[in-house]
């Protein structure tokens, strides 16, 4: 069929109306998942979520991570970046990295005075502070993207110093870092020296509080986070976004051998904390009341963990384990003595979604909405976190009656697919009152 002029203007009319409606976006992160096999938990699965939610709101995606400063040849590196994206998160970017600047060189000073007066030269935040960082940022704007997300504090920190306006933004603060940092203050071990961190936190609130104003949305973990940024700082503009799960469409059946689970990624203080503090103060209470139970510690650097090298009675530190489904078949009770950090725990709702019962402390389920003594079982010290644990252990009836509870909670609350829909949503609004700019002349008929 001859296509008349009319028709093909037509066409080229519409090719130029879809293009002038596409957002580009930007993704910043100070975090490059350099092994995207192990890259699951925490951190890098909200990672994904978000990534996940702009791939699906447009089709000019462009992300920059922040970098170790000892890696080479970052051209070859953004492309095996590019391509990981796709092969194992299913998304398409166009992928920069900017090297940090090297941690200076530890002094007195530095480490507990300066950051009093200025959380920027605190050492974990310098080294994406300085000139290279700044200008890796400001030359990621000229792509003249409709909306930044800034994944964590920490990315948003070069446009903090840069003089350059911003687009329509939004910032995950998935951890609120004065929140967390107090907590981590308060944890052993002590020395004389570190009643001068609480002095840091006015300097960090102020930071923290500037970041939140200069973005037009905020998005945490729960509606806890939600109510005491709202309350504290007045913010107006904060979303809750909650951490979330695949639902597995069946869950495995319980396990005839009463293991005990903790997992997570030992790259991490608090679970690296919370490990030990199950291997040394809890599990030699269950295994003395349950000899031939074991528990298992899986997740990527188990050896960070002090107990590791003791090889404790009972306890399996199996590793990195790429199928949950694997790691949950083998576990009746999941133990999550965490004392310190902030956000949510994934590690709870993974579980959850898996029909497996938890026994947590109150920290430890912070945020989450699982109903106390039928979805989830909280305990503070020690023995009774043992007692509890010891508990379920010996009772498959109570096991699967409180997991399924759980996971019934995990599909209403924490369902990934959901959240992803959430997050699309909230940077759809967030670019709906900006003009978007055609990216397209191309007056292609096809």
């Amino acid at each position: 069929m001859r296509c008349t002029y009319n028709h093909l203007t037509l066409l080229a009319a519409r090719a130029v109306i879809v293009e002038t409606m596409k957002r580009k976006l930007l993704f910043v992160s100070s975090l490059l998942p350099l092994d995207f096999e192990r890259a699951v938990y925490g951190v890098f699965g909200r990672m994904r979520l978000f990534l996940e939610a702009a791939n699906r709101v447009t089709d000019d995606l462009s992300a920059l991570f922040y970098c170790d400063p000892e890696l080479t040849d970052l051209d070859a590196l953004s492309k095996t970046t590019e391509a990981n994206l796709r092969k194992h998160w299913g998304i398409q970017a166009s992928v920069s990295l900017c090297r940090r600047e090297r941690k200076p060189e530890a002094s007195r000073w530095g480490h507990y005075f300066s950051p009093m007066f200025n959380a920027l030269s605190r050492p974990d935040y310098k080294p994406i502070c300085g000139a290279e960082q700044i200008s890796g940022f400001e030359r990621a704007l000229t792509s003249c993207p409709d909306a930044v997300i800034f994944h964590r504090l920490e990315s948003l920190l070069p446009a903090l110093r840069s003089g350059r306006s911003l687009p329509p933004s939004c910032l995950d603060l998935d951890d609120i870092e004065h929140v967390k940092y107090l907590r981590e203050i308060r944890q052993p071990p002590r020395w004389p020296g570190k009643s001068l961190y609480y002095l840091q936190l006015p300097a960090l609130l102020r930071l923290e509080r500037r970041a939140a104003g200069r973005v037009q949305k905020t998005f945490v973990c729960s509606k806890r986070d939600q109510r005491y940024l709202a309350r504290r700082w007045g913010l107006r503009n904060v979303v809750e976004i909650p951490n979330a799960t695949a639902i597995p469409p069946r869950v495995p059946d319980l396990p005839r051998h009463a293991n005990l689970l903790f997992v997570g990624t030992y790259t991490y203080g608090p679970n690296i904390a919370a490990a030990q503090h199950l291997i040394s103060q809890i599990w030699p209470l269950v295994r003395r009341r349950l000899p031939d139970a074991k528990l298992l510690i899986v997740g990527h650097r188990p050896e960070r963990i002090p107990a590791y090298r003791d090889a404790p009675p009972g306890v399996v530190f199996t590793g990195f384990m790429e199928r949950l489904e694997d790691v949950y078949a083998k576990a009746r009770v999941v133990c999550c003595p965490i004392l310190s950090g902030a956000g949510t725990r994934v590690k709870i709702i993974e579980a959850a979604a898996y029909g497996t019962p938890v026994v947590s402390t109150k920290l430890g389920a912070e945020g989450l909405d699982f109903t106390e003594g039928s979805e989830i079982i909280l305990a503070e010290t020690p023995s009774q976190l043992a007692t509890v644990c010891v508990e379920l252990l010996l009772d498959a009836g109570k096991c699967h009656r409180i997991g399924m509870a759980a996971r019934k909670a995990a599909q209403r609350l924490y369902d990934r697919a959901r959240a992803i829909q959430l997050i699309g949503q909230e940077i759809e609004q967030l670019t709906a009152g900006r003009p978007a700019i055609s990216r397209s002349a191309s007056l292609s008929p096809h």
